[in-house]
This record gives structure tokens, C-alpha cells and sequence, in this order.
């Protein structure tokens, strides 16, 4: 877990910062999740290399991380061609790292599937040939909201570190009520830092940073680097 001390570099009222607060520690929970999804999808790779699943898994080529009550999924599954029945499935328990047998929420694994399919199938109508692919993150946030953000290719390296670049499609609990969008694409650069000591991540936003700045403090916190993070009006320390 990420504490979080910021000292604003103008001033502000004491709701303002209340709500910049409230508002950093959402994106800093949704840069932990996204996070969480990448190790999710690591996870089941690695399982099912390892035999857990035996040849069950082979033919599967979709997958999906879900939390159900206490337990944390890495599925593989292949569904029907409306999307709207799981015809197989292998389930990995995260927390054991041995094969999942109890009973699964299907309606909840199929309304985060249809709102990964619906994203990209969006996408890809939208953008046409300029269409390329992105690493793909869905998970459950606040509220039961399914979030389906797509990430550069580079945002999964170490080095150098990518910035911006980002896209999310916010879906309500089913996946089909119409996204909220957003839309860092044009912010996406890379930058080098050292190995060792402090950083500054120096962001282009005004107040709050972009996600995939979080993803990167994150990251670079994980390997013991001191990271701040410097956006227009506040200097954001991560500890």
C-alpha cells in the first residue's frame, strides 16, 4: 500500500484539497489495480505451464481475473458465440496457486468479458487501420463499475519508463451501460531514469496525474526508488 504525502504548490481551500486528496487516492487504487491484473494474467500463464490445469486449458485463449467474496480468479474460458454462456473453463486460486474447484459467479466473469469485447470491438471500428493493439486490463471498481483500460505496449517494460498513452471504457456492474471514456493517447512519451535514488516523474496535467504516471511511481517504488510525482499545482510524494 501507497501512503501518500503532497504539498500543493499553490494554494488551495482546505475542501479543495479534500477533494484532490479523495480524487489522487482513487487513481492511485485504480494504477494498483491495473497492476494487479498484469500479475493476474502472469500468474496464469505461469500456472498453466506448470500443469495445473493439465490439458484442460490448452484450446483456451481467453482469460479473466475476477475477486469473488475472499478468493482472488485467473481464469481461462471459451464461451459461446453470443458471449452469453462459459462452455469451458479452468479457474486458478491465486492465493494458493492451485487449481480453482468451487463454485464461480459466471454472470459477473461474462458482463467483465462483454465489456473487454465491447471496448475493443469499439476501438477497432473507430480507429480502423490506425487501430494497434494494447495491453488489455479489466477489473471491478467503486460501485461495481467494470473498467477496461488498454495500455501501450511499453507501459509493461521496466525500462524506459512510458508515460500517458493510456485509454479506459467504464461500464456499470452488466458491462453494457454506455462507458464513461478516457483518452491519454496524446500524452504518451518515455523517459529514462536512473537505477538508483530519487525521482521526480514530471507530469503535463495541471492537478492530478494520469493514471499510468501511478502505474509508473508505482513500479518504481516496488524496486525501493524514492518517487515523487510533480503535476502543475502539486508535488505528490510517494512513500
Amino acid at each position: 500500500l501507497l501512503l501518500l504525502s503532497a504539498t500543493a504548490l499553490t494554494a488551495q481551500a482546505p475542501n479543495a484539497n479534500y477533494s484532490w486528496a479523495t480524487a489522487f487516492d482513487r487513481l492511485d487504487r485504480t494504477s494498483r489495480s491495473i497492476l494487479d491484473g498484469i500479475r493476474c494474467v502472469q500468474e496464469l500463464a505461469a500456472a498453466r505451464e506448470g500443469g495445473v490445469f493439465g490439458r484442460d486449458a490448452d484450446a483456451m485463449q481467453e482469460w479473466a481475473c475476477v475477486r469473488q467474496q475472499d478468493s482472488r480468479l485467473a481464469l481461462f474460458l471459451t464461451f459461446d458465440s453470443t458471449v452469453s454462456r462459459i462452455v469451458g473453463l479452468a479457474v486458478l486460486d491465486r492465493t494458493t496457486g492451485a487449481r480453482y474447484t468451487g463454485a464461480l459467479d459466471s454472470s459477473r466473469v461474462i458482463a467483465q468479458s462483454r465489456a473487454e469485447i465491447r471496448t475493443l470491438q469499439t476501438l477497432r471500428t473507430r480507429l480502423g487501420e490506425g487501430y494497434e493493439p494494447m495491453a488489455t486490463v479489466t477489473f471491478r471498481s467503486d460501485g461495481d463499475s467494470i473498467e477496461v483500460w488498454l495500455l501501450p505496449m511499453g507501459a509493461l517494460r521496466a525500462r524506459p519508463v512510458t508515460l500517458g498513452g493510456e485509454r479506459a471504457f467504464i461500464y456499470g456492474p452488466d458491462g453494457r451501460a454506455g462507458a464513461r471514456e478516457v483518452d491519454a493517447t496524446a500524452r504518451l512519451r518515455t523517459v529514462s531514469v536512473p537505477d538508483t535514488g530519487t525521482i521526480t516523474l514530471e507530469s503535463q496535467e495541471s492537478e492530478l496525474p494520469l493514471v499510468s504516471e501511478l502505474i509508473a511511481a508505482n513500479r518504481l517504488d516496488a524496486i525501493g526508488l524514492g518517487v515523487s510525482i510533480r503535476t502543475g499545482r502539486t508535488l505528490s510524494t510517494l512513500a
